[in-house]
């Protein structure tokens, strides 16, 4: 499970403003909800800590710069979330960057290490580059010499390119145990970073069937989301969803299955053509091999075979 917060970017070595006024650190929200920093100590393992004594409010996807001085005349220009003053130095050489919540729990950890694993930067931040598994793996990271946020510090403070992506990964258009109007639904997965919310996305096929949810569905990044055409798990075989998208059909020949953004933009599209290369179950799900793959490619995908509930697959 990914931490609801991620230590995104650091600049532990300013070069023309000095360390007492230029050093920050990044960090980004991938959780379902708004996060509040307001009681949050962040510290080192040594002697450096403090609390934020403040509302800061994170959106979800957002990312939120904490810095030593949040005078943009004096510290290179980086705008801030929350200044934490002379309560902490981050080491230019080997230190840690602990986040822990009111509760005392542990949410990010980073060690950087002298220039061992770590960059090891002067003027430059030190961003992470790879925001899938552990972010306290120094080869994920890497000196950001991509903007001069002032003429002589590079760093992209409070901007990234984080975002979710939601792939179809299971569809089952042809239950065997309860009916059609019961039993089918598809399922999601999100390959990306952050949690989206399919609020006023569209489900719909390229003929007339078309839902759009009305509701707040958060899909956090790396899990699955199952949609359902009845959520009754008494009625519908005996799985739990998501949603209810009611009355929209899956036909069991040939049909397909389009997630549409708000803005109209296509996320995923499946058009399952009646066993001519995707398979043709009837009483199983059809399951995505792998979601690094295609999945509009009908050799992809398999005919399911655990049973579930009614007895399904």
């Amino acid at each position: 499970e990914a931490n609801e917060l991620l230590i995104t970017e650091i600049m532990q070595n300013p070069r023309t403003v000095s360390d007492s006024n230029g050093e920050w650190f990044e960090i980004l929200n991938t959780s379902t909800r708004v996060i509040n920093l307001n009681g949050w100590t962040i510290r080192d393992n040594d002697s450096d800590s403090f609390v934020v004594d403040t509302d800061v409010l994170i959106g979800i996807g957002e990312y939120a710069v904490i810095g030593n001085n949040g005078d943009t005349s004096v510290n290179g220009g980086v705008v801030q979330a929350y200044s934490y003053g002379g309560q902490m130095f981050l080491s230019n050489s080997s230190d840690e960057l602990v986040l822990e919540d009111p509760s005392g729990n542990i949410v990010d950890e980073i060690t950087w290490d002298n220039g061992a694993t770590f960059p090891d930067p002067n003027g430059s931040s030190m961003v992470l580059v790879d925001l899938f598994g552990d972010n306290n793996d120094g080869s994920k990271w890497a000196e950001d010499n991509t903007n001069n946020y002032d003429p002589n510090n590079t760093g992209t403070p409070g901007a990234g390119d984080a975002s979710f992506s939601l792939v179809i990964t299971e569809i089952m258009q042809n239950p065997r145990a309860v009916s059609d109007g019961n039993g089918e639904y598809f399922e999601v997965l999100n390959t990306g970073v952050i949690a989206a919310n399919m609020n006023g996305w569209k489900i719909r096929d390229n003929d007339s069937d078309s839902h759009v949810i009305d509701a707040d569905v958060y899909v956090p990044a790396g899990t699955y989301a199952v949609f359902a055409r009845n959520s009754d798990s008494s009625a519908n075989g005996g799985f739990e969803s998501v949603y209810q998208y009611g009355s929209m059909f899956l036909s069991n020949s040939s049909d397909e299955l389009v997630l549409e953004r708000p803005d109209g933009s296509i996320e995923d599209i499946v058009e399952y053509d009646n066993g001519s290369t995707f398979p043709d179950p009837n009483g199983a799900s059809m399951t995505l091999t792998d979601a690094a793959l295609d999945n509009n490619v009908g050799e992809n995908w398999f005919e399911e075979t655990v049973t579930f509930g009614a007895g399904d697959r």
